[in-house]
């Protein structure tokens, strides 16, 4: 037996062929939502003994992860001369981000931020200054002039030490960030 359209026939079908449109959207729209953001921040500041080189025998390493909707993340790691740091971050609609405040050795607050946005890498902003974290993850900063100075390079950041003394060592031993902050020990004074 065939079956009849009637007008009401005609209209539960396109009412239900609507309702599936609407549903089909609704997830995808919720599990776009729904897709995990993070924004992790971890800070070690030692100090040492009075006269000693600033970046290396006193300093302030921060370690950011920011993770933007499961598929777009940045890693890297601050190395200054500030003798500590405060942090807040979070995430939002267009990006996951963190704000940090480094104290410098002469007691000015230095602030930087990361962020990842969708569709882009990450960036870290300090100043006017915009740095491409694409470019490397290992950002050396020294507080004390009155524009920070800043040198952006690639490292293994597994491999730096998380205690002071290990610290202090691997600082001493790479070429690069002892370099840096050799060059800046007269910067401030």
């Amino acid at each position: 037996m065939p079956i009849r359209f009637t007008p009401a026939r005609a209209i539960a079908i396109i009412a239900g062929l609507l309702i599936a449109i609407v549903l089909f959207i609704g997830i995808k729209y919720m599990n776009k939502q729904r897709a995990f953001s993070t924004a992790s921040w971890s800070g070690q500041s030692w100090s040492g003994r009075p006269g000693g080189l600033l970046g290396i025998d006193s300093g302030d390493l921060d370690f950011i992860t920011l993770v933007f909707r499961d598929t777009q993340g940045v890693a890297i790691a601050v190395w200054s001369d500030a003798n500590g740091a405060n942090s807040n971050g979070g995430d939002g609609p267009d990006r996951a981000y963190q704000n940090v405040t480094l104290n410098s050795p002469d007691d000015r607050p230095v602030k930087y931020s990361v962020e990842v946005r969708e569709g882009r890498k990450g960036s870290l902003k300090i100043g006017d200054a915009v740095y491409d974290t694409a470019k490397g993850n290992l950002f050396l900063i020294c507080t004390r002039a009155a524009k920070p100075q800043v040198l952006q390079m690639e490292a293994d950041l597994l491999a730096i030490p998380k205690d002071t003394e290990g610290l202090k060592a691997y600082g001493r031993a790479n070429a690069k960030i002892l370099g840096f902050f050799e060059g800046m020990k007269n910067v401030g004074k």
